[in-house]
């Protein structure tokens, strides 16, 4: 995916202005119809159980912009070398955790997980190299970036025309605003 090199490069300047614990914001970039590179700044809650809100705010502007590709990063930890015991510990809260940059980079067929190690040491930040697992990413995350993308595909010409001409007259916060309410009445109707 053509995003990939580009964000992870980001990333890695981003982390080298890092200083002892400080982490970077969970973000989003989002390529447009148009070829255009748009990043959105989230902001991650503590509880599990909201994290939810940040996937749809993630599926609007991938709709919202048509996008055809989009990432999404963060800093999280990732379980390595977990005893049975401890495999269903959240891997937050499992002692052989370490912690990594997490990139997921998603288009409208796939989905890749990209992980690199978050070295602290001397009260700086590095990444390590860059490690893609096979197979498909999922999650919540993963999902609402293809959702997305899938939705802005689907619109209708005189809907991408309508948001466009908004959108090019400095509208977005109304756009958006329009789009989340149509998708968060469509989700409580579904069964």
């Amino acid at each position: 995916m053509k995003l990939t090199r580009g964000v992870q490069q980001y990333i890695e300047k981003m982390v080298q202005d890092l200083r002892g614990e400080e982490d970077f914001a969970p973000f989003i970039i989002i390529k447009d119809h148009k070829g255009d590179a748009r990043c959105v700044m989230l902001t991650m809650p503590d509880d599990p159980n909201e994290k939810d809100t940040v996937a749809d705010t993630m599926t609007v502007f991938c709709g919202i912009y048509r996008a055809t590709e989009a990432a999404f990063a963060a800093v999280g930890y990732q379980s390595r070398n977990a005893k049975e015991s401890e495999r269903l510990l959240r891997p937050s809260e499992d002692p052989n955790r370490v912690e990594v940059v997490i990139l997921n980079v998603v288009n409208s067929d796939n989905s890749v997980l990209h992980t690199a190690d978050l070295i602290r040491e001397n009260s700086l930040v590095a990444v390590s190299l860059w490690d893609a697992p096979d197979g498909r990413a999922e999650g919540r995350f993963s999902d609402a970036l293809q959702l997305g993308i899938g939705l802005g595909q689907a619109m209708p010409p005189d809907m991408t025309k309508f948001f466009d001409e908004e959108l090019a007259k400095g509208r977005e916060e109304e756009m958006i605003a329009m789009f989340r309410r149509a998708f968060e009445t469509i989700k409580k109707e579904r069964p």
